[in-house]
């Protein structure tokens, strides 16, 4: 399956749940995104493909550019945020597959696994880019960096994806791709399966940050 094989059936298992939803569901707040609604998800999601697909990025990574996705969507329906992103769907497929935007598929699986634990409706842990999420624990390294830590070792599913000098966390695949994208606080991180005390690398083995609050997804 190709990475934007992947994208595309994230992206129908997302909408496939989001057509469930009612509106008390659609505006409930998800603490992973703070701010947002369920329905904001699913905005910045359309900003984000309108933006591989165009090439204007005003304001990226920053929350100038995410914010932006939500604020000029304000008030939209589902089916007019999905209306838009379908005219997107082929730009995105030559971004992903030419590797220019291959972090969309990690972000997309990111907010479809925030929406499913806000709303207590688990599903398509197992997807592709769930996978490929898992991954990106090998950023660990690079997020330690400059911090005067040791960097852990990481083991995956019985798989070590990063072998550093520093205390091993060991955990599985699904706790790894959440804890990695910052969809864990420093406790819930800290109170993993590690070998000893991680002391302060709880703050620095994430891409984005440990969340500022306890994230539950089932």
């Amino acid at each position: 399956m190709s990475k934007y094989e992947a994208y595309a059936e994230t992206r129908g298992s997302l909408l496939g749940l989001i057509k469930t939803l009612s509106e008390g569901q659609l505006t409930t707040p998800v603490p992973a995104t703070p701010g947002w609604s369920v329905l904001d998800v699913v905005s910045h999601l359309t900003g984000v493909a309108r933006s591989f697909a165009t090439g204007k990025f005003e304001g990226a990574p920053g929350p100038a550019w995410t914010d932006g996705h939500v604020s000029t969507r304000k008030g939209r329906s589902p089916a007019e945020n999905v209306e838009e992103w379908d005219g997107y769907l082929a730009a995105v497929e030559q971004a992903i597959n030419a590797s220019t935007a291959g972090a969309m598929v990690n972000d997309i699986w990111c907010h479809e696994q925030d929406i499913r634990g806000t709303l207590k409706l688990p599903g398509n842990r197992d997807a592709v880019a769930g996978e490929l999420c898992v991954k990106s624990v090998r950023a660990v390294p690079s997020q330690v960096e400059g911090s005067g830590l040791d960097v852990p070792t990481v083991v995956v599913d019985g798989v070590v994806m990063v072998d550093g000098a520093g205390p091993t966390l060991t955990l599985e695949g699904y706790e790894a791709s959440r804890m990695i994208f910052g969809r864990r606080s420093a406790a819930q991180i800290s109170a993993m399966n590690w070998s000893e005390d991680p002391g302060d690398l709880v703050n620095n083995i994430t891409i984005f940050g440990p969340s500022a609050v306890d994230i539950f997804d089932d």
